[in-house]
């Protein structure tokens, strides 16, 4: 069972059942689906709904993403950089819950059409992230873009690439390693962006704002992936990498 779905399993209330287990499905690995099996199959009764359908869209949809997170960079990857597994997996399920959130909220159109829009649009924003930052700790909390910081023994050992800081003078923010700043700040509207200096005296959105703020920084991921998606160089590789990750895992049916 993946670290995902033990997670899940953990936010289950207990629910104390006689002779009744909770079991993984045996049909596929794929299907992130968990049934139960206890007494009623006994008594010749059909066994509950998958608790796939217990959980919220995005309790599933955020299982998933974890998943895919796991299987592109492996917990122990982050272990060199002094984090444990636990607080590797911690933090990027952080991440997976406000990819989730942006990507499952109505306001926000999907970036594909049906079926499983909403969730192959999380998926492609995860891949970008995999690509720009590959989930670094040191990537997602700014200290890239600290130039003390890169200049200490840690920011020596660490950085290999992973953050765009040289490309402007403003630093690159967020796992998606978005400039900003680059233009005085970002202001979200309609389904893009605007540069803040388009429009002077508008609320902007700055690089410490992503960094504070998961969702903030998923939904300007979001908001620059539907109108520019070519900022990003690694477009193409993005979609193919999330494309094959949802080729070869079905969503749960409950993730729209």
């Amino acid at each position: 069972m993946s670290r995902a779905r033990r997670l899940l399993l953990r936010a289950i209330p207990t629910i104390v059942v006689t002779l009744t287990v909770f079991a993984v499905a045996s049909a596929s690995d794929d299907a992130h689906v968990l049934v139960r099996a206890g007494v009623e199959a006994h008594h010749g009764h059909d066994a509950s709904p998958p608790i796939a359908e217990r959980f919220s869209p995005e309790e599933a949809l955020t299982a998933y993403l974890l998943d895919a997170a796991e299987d592109w960079v492996p917990m122990r990857a982050h272990v060199w950089a002094g984090e444990t597994e636990e607080q590797a997996h911690a933090r990027i399920g952080r991440l997976a819950r406000a990819i989730a959130v942006v990507a499952l909220d109505p306001a926000e159109p999907p970036l594909y059409a049906p079926p499983h829009a909403r969730g192959k649009t999380a998926m492609l924003l995860l891949a970008q992230a995999a690509i720009e930052s590959g989930f670094a700790a040191w990537v997602e909390d700014g200290r890239c873009n600290d130039a003390r910081w890169r200049a200490s023994a840690e920011g020596k050992r660490l950085m290999h690439g992973d953050c765009d800081y040289a490309m402007t003078p403003s630093g690159a923010w967020s796992p998606w390693q978005i400039h900003v700043d680059e233009q005085g700040g970002v202001i979200l509207e309609g389904t893009g962006w605007l540069a803040a200096n388009r429009r002077k005296g508008a609320p902007a959105i700055h690089g410490p704002d992503v960094i504070r703020d998961r969702v903030t920084a998923s939904r300007v991921a979001l908001h620059w992936k539907r109108a520019t998606p070519t900022a990003w160089g690694s477009d193409g590789h993005a979609r193919g990498k999330a494309w094959a990750w949802t080729r070869a895992h079905a969503f749960d049916a409950s993730v729209p």
